[in-house]
């Protein structure tokens, strides 16, 4: 695509990019009890009923922020060993300027 642009750029890149996961559940229980008494001899019946239903439901948000490691400020990552965070500048400036080459980017040894 870039050799057909004519490898244009256009300047544009992502920043961060913001993905939510929303999670759900429910659960339904429900019961009941009937008690029927019948007489031995002759008389009146009695019975009694009780139902229960319980119904729930529950969520969660996730949210979890991807952010570009080109324009993150350094100083907010997790690795702030000074060290550590010049060699990343090299191979960043390194992986950059392949992109600009025609023979496509050298590998890494």
């Amino acid at each position: 695509m870039r050799d057909a642009q004519g490898r244009l750029r256009t300047g544009l890149i992502t920043d961060e990019v913001q993905v939510t996961f929303n999670i759900a559940a429910s659960g339904d229980q429900s019961g009941g009890l009937k008690v029927e008494m019948t007489p031995v001899s002759t008389g009146p019946a009695a019975s009694g009923e009780l139902s229960t239903k319980y119904t729930a439901q529950r969520g969660n948000q996730i949210t979890i922020k991807f952010k570009n490691i080109l324009t993150a400020n350094l100083k907010d990552t997790v690795c702030t060993d000074p060290k550590y965070v010049a060699n990343f500048k090299d191979m960043v400036t390194y992986i950059s300027s392949q992109a600009d080459n025609p023979d496509g980017p050298v590998r890494l040894k």
